[in-house]
């Protein structure tokens, strides 16, 4: 069944990318898209893991996809004029948007210093869980188990470390944004400063131990990139091509440096990387057949306590009585040996709401994230373009585990979505042309500007 599941995403794939005018950045492409490369590396790896999938999980894959086209649809079909590509005059933004060097040099010289303190924190993290310079682990997997652990009796890193991650990742998308800007709107050959800031981000992914930030920054670069090549081609179908290139592209660059931060943490991933890819995104299909076959799960205590964890975290802080709940699974389904505990989307839609809740959600991400991109795909120096892009992983990953309510609704998110925006205004909008002139020494072009 499992070559069945993989040729009815094909097909479902292709007519979602007919049916919405070949747009390859369409949610429903992209997430069923997805399912597809999940589903691919479940199948290369079938006789190694040994399992097999029910008709129920083909079933239920396809149609908790028919129902996101479905979200996506309602859209289009309610807001049909903006559904239609217009063709934007970008003649008066040759000059691009110019940074002083100083001012950029001044960004990677603060951070920087910031950077020696974030690491400062991050080994004493590590310290917390045991970790020595004669230890056989590496620093990072100490500070991981570490972090991982909320119940344990281990310090948080500082806040001064905790705000320069964040302001670095805002800085970081908003300095992606001008250079994509410039490269493809502008035409600039030397804009390579920009990326600097850019490129200073990396370091903190790797310290912060985790690795899922890569996938929003490359997604600020494969989303934001796509829409202003688009753009500048009028959305014609026969350019769609290109796209898809640069997608694949940003799957392989993610998948490496993937590969990269896993390295500061084992030192057998690099030699294991096949495998190690595989886990991550094709084990989740086999798992949630194991959860719709051979598992038992209880019964919730609380109301959507499997996905509205980070609602819950607030609400624990305001009155302790309510749980905080932590998102990870605790059980695993095994497959010849292999362990995994991450089972697509579905499981927590599923678990939390049953069968209608679960097509319901889905409906909803599927209308959500449509309406966002309408609203977006006719509009240029926006600030919303680029949230868009920060907040899309959640339909990249959506094969794999539910991000939306993990990582998107959250305080956090929140506070990075708000400082995004203000650094636009600063750096890029009128609205901060003074003071980001009087600080910065930026030059903007004076063109039409479209709204959030």
């Amino acid at each position: 069944m499992i070559y069945v599941l993989l040729l009815f995403l094909i097909t479902i794939d292709i007519l979602f990318f007919i049916f919405f005018d070949r747009n390859i950045l369409s949610p429903s492409v992209i997430g069923t898209s997805m399912f597809v490369v999940s589903t691919l590396f479940a199948v290369l790896n079938v006789n190694n893991w040994k399992f097999t999938i029910s008709p129920l999980t083909v079933l239920v894959i396809c149609l908790s996809l028919l129902f996101l086209g479905a979200g996506e649809f309602f859209v289009h079909f309610c807001n049909y004029r903006h559904n239609q590509f217009k063709k934007i005059d970008f003649e008066q933004d040759n000059d691009g948007i110019k940074i002083s060097t100083g001012g950029i040099f001044l960004i990677v010289v603060v951070f920087g210093v910031l950077l020696v303190n974030y690491y400062r924190e991050t080994v004493k993290l590590a310290v917390q869980a045991g970790y020595k310079s004669s230890s056989g682990m590496l620093m990072l997997a100490y500070a991981r188990t570490a972090s991982l652990n909320k119940h344990g009796n281990y310090e948080r890193i500082g806040r001064l470390a905790s705000y320069s991650y964040t302001f670095m990742q805002t800085i970081a998308y908003v300095f992606s944004y001008i250079f994509l800007y410039n490269k493809i709107i502008a035409g600039k050959r030397h804009c390579a400063k920009y990326l600097l800031p850019v490129l200073l981000l990396i370091p903190y992914i790797i310290l912060s131990t985790g690795r899922t930030s890569f996938i929003y920054l490359i997604m600020v670069w494969i989303v934001v990139g796509s829409c202003f090549y688009m753009q500048k081609k009028c959305w014609k179908p026969r350019y769609v091509f290109k796209i898809i290139g640069i997608g694949l592209g940003g799957i392989a660059l993610f998948l490496l440096l993937f590969i990269l931060a896993g390295s500061f943490k084992s030192n057998t991933i690099v030699e294991n990387a096949w495998k190690t890819i595989s886990f991550y995104t094709g084990l989740s299909i086999p798992s949630l057949d194991w959860y719709f076959t051979e598992s038992n799960p209880p019964t919730n205590e609380y109301f959507g306590e499997h996905v509205f964890f980070g609602i819950y975290g607030v609400l624990n802080r305001i009155n302790p009585s309510i749980p905080d709940f932590y998102a990870p699974w605790s059980e695993f389904a095994t497959f010849n040996h292999i362990r995994g505990n991450v089972y697509t989307i579905i499981r927590r839609y599923h678990q939390d709401f049953g069968y209608f809740g679960l097509f319901f959600m889905m409906f909803c991400l599927g209308a959500f994230y449509s309406f966002l991109f309408l609203r977006l795909n006719n509009t240029r120096k926006n600030a919303g373009m680029l949230i868009y892009a920060f907040i899309f992983s959640p339909i990249v990953e959506m094969s794999i585990e539910e991000r939306f309510f993990m990582n998107i609704v959250t305080l956090k998110t929140a506070q990075m979505l708000v400082l995004s925006y203000i650094m636009f205004k600063i750096f890029i909008n009128d609205s901060g042309k003074r003071l980001s002139a009087y600080l910065f020494k930026i030059n903007l072009p004076t063109a039409r500007r479209g709204s959030l």
